[in-house]
């Protein structure tokens, strides 16, 4: 059997072949909007040929402080980097 990296399942078709099969895709926006300001986007890839649903997901406090905990570590790195050498 094949390696793929990746989520999806890998499928036997009635002609033998082995193939990957996806469900859907997860998108994360660049930041959060406002919901009538992501309307407009959820339109656009609702009309996405193939796609059965798009639901927003709400932006709340702990994914606001896992994105800062994660900006706040990669930027002492980079410090570290920059004044180090190492």
């Amino acid at each position: 059997m094949r390696q793929r990296s990746g989520e999806g399942a890998l499928v036997r078709t009635p002609d033998g072949l082995d193939e990957w099969r996806l469900a859907g895709f997860a998108v994360t926006l660049a930041g959060d909007l406002r919901e009538d300001d992501a309307e407009p986007l959820r339109a656009a890839i609702a009309l996405v040929r193939g796609v059965a649903s798009v639901e927003p997901v709400p932006a709340d406090i702990t994914r606001h402080i896992v994105d800062e905990r994660a900006r706040s570590e990669l930027c002492g790195k980079l410090a570290t980097l920059l004044t180090d050498g190492k």
